[in-house]
């Protein structure tokens, strides 16, 4: 899975001046659970919640950052390798690059008969 945005590239850092992408790994469900477990994270008081989010990180600094939120998470197309699909959209993580620190990603897939009703007029 690929991240791309216009964030900071460390913890309270100005934005990015270029655009920047990351390489992410997918966590399951068990796994993400384990890494989040003990953080404070306001926005995670059940922990994350599997049908509505996808937990992505790395166990090197890389990750998305302040700054990056709403931009895409991609996966490559099974099909075409020149071609993505979005599947998630940036939400949160707990700070920014933190070996085995998850990154939250809200699912596209559970928005897709919003999107074409609000955004393409379609019903």
């Amino acid at each position: 899975m690929v991240a791309i945005g216009w964030g900071s590239t460390r913890f309270a850092d100005s934005d990015s001046k270029k655009l920047l992408k990351v390489t992410l790994n997918r966590l399951g469900f068990d796994q993400c659970q384990r890494a989040i477990a003990f953080s404070d994270i306001d926005q995670l008081p059940r922990g994350v919640e599997n049908r509505l989010q996808i937990c992505a990180g790395s166990n090197e600094a890389k990750d998305t950052c302040s700054g990056d939120s709403g931009g895409p998470l991609l996966a490559y197309h099974p099909d075409y390798p020149c071609m993505y699909t979005v599947i998630g959209i940036t939400s949160y993580g707990i700070g920014c690059g933190i070996p085995g620190q998850p990154g939250i990603y809200t699912r596209v897939y559970n928005y897709i008969d919003w999107i074409r009703i609000n955004v393409w007029g379609q019903r």
